[in-house]
């Protein structure tokens, strides 16, 4: 169970937090978070009342780089996964092969869409959004079209499941 391996920390090995999948924006807790990020390659947004970081991360890149300066929204985010790991109830192995899952049904998805429409920069769920009004009827009734959408499915029901433990609503964090 959790601790079953000498590296049993998942976060490292996901990203699936600051790479843009679960959020669009992640809300910053004020001046002090603000002034944290000042440094660092990330871009404060927003107003100074409800300031927020854009997602994908621009700190991100395969792990986090401003790890001892996250804001403290990143830095009490646990995922479902996370705290079913360490309560002992998922092992190492069977987190990272999780992680693996998703992200694999996430890129094939995202390749096919990128194939298709100019989408760089955006957030999984801001793609996602914006789908609908990027597909045309031709291309809704294309066989890679309707592969992308089941792989979009299969990629929303692990998200659901293993990270948010409910249905998708929300692309922001509070």
């Amino acid at each position: 169970m959790a601790g079953d391996d000498a590296d049993d920390n998942i976060c490292i090995d996901c990203g699936i937090c600051c790479d843009g999948t679960l959020f669009a924006r992640v809300a910053l807790a004020g001046d002090r978070d603000v002034t944290m990020l000042a440094d660092t390659p990330v871009r404060v947004q927003g107003s100074d009342s409800e300031p927020f970081l854009s997602q994908p991360c621009a700190a991100f890149d395969g792990c986090c780089s401003i790890y001892e300066v996250r804001p403290s929204n990143c830095r009490d985010f646990r995922c479902v996964l996370l705290r079913r790991h360490d309560r002992g109830e998922v092992s190492t192995d069977e987190a990272r092969r999780i992680i693996r899952a998703t992200v694999d049904i996430r890129n094939r998805a995202l390749t096919a869409i990128r194939r298709r429409h100019a989408v760089d920069g955006l957030s999984f769920p801001e793609i996602q959004a914006r789908l609908s009004e990027l597909s045309d009827a031709a291309d809704s009734a294309s066989s890679e079209h309707m592969e992308m959408l089941l792989d979009l499915g299969a990629t929303n029901t692990l998200l659901a499941k293993h990270f948010f433990g409910k249905p998708l609503r929300s692309s922001t964090t509070s």
